[in-house]
This record gives structure tokens, C-alpha cells and sequence, in this order.
């Protein structure tokens, strides 16, 4: 009966150890998640303001350069 119990109160240690380091587990990615979202939002910022430049210097290459004659 001792072993029994025992046994038993090792299992119910080992599950409640299981339990919190899912939880911890599971926190990490949502940490992970949510700089990653954070990444691709500051990507997504700079790939538009790159946009941004490109247009701005391509219509200052058609408006100052191409209608000047050489």
C-alpha cells in the first residue's frame, strides 16, 4: 500500500511539474510571437518608406533630367 501511494504521489509531482513547464512553454511562444509580429510590421515600414524613395527619385530623374537636352 506504501509503494502504492508512493508511486502515485510521484506521478501527481511529475504531472504538476509537466503542467508548469508547458505553461512556461507556452508563454515563450507567445513572447516569440508576438516579436515576431512586431519584426514584420518594422519590415513591412521599411520596405514602404524604401517605396517611397524610389518613387520620389525616379520623378526626379523624369522632372530634372530627362527633359534636358545635352
Amino acid at each position: 500500500e506504501i509503494i502504492k501511494l508512493d508511486k502515485f504521489n510521484e506521478a501527481k509531482e511529475s504531472l504538476e511539474f509537466m503542467k508548469e513547464k508547458l505553461s512556461e512553454i507556452d508563454e515563450l511562444l507567445k513572447s516569440i510571437k508576438d516579436v515576431k509580429s512586431k519584426e514584420e510590421k518594422e519590415i513591412s515600414e521599411w520596405e514602404k518608406e524604401m517605396e517611397n524613395l524610389k518613387s520620389k527619385l525616379e520623378s526626379l530623374t523624369t522632372n530634372v533630367f530627362e527633359d534636358i537636352e545635352v
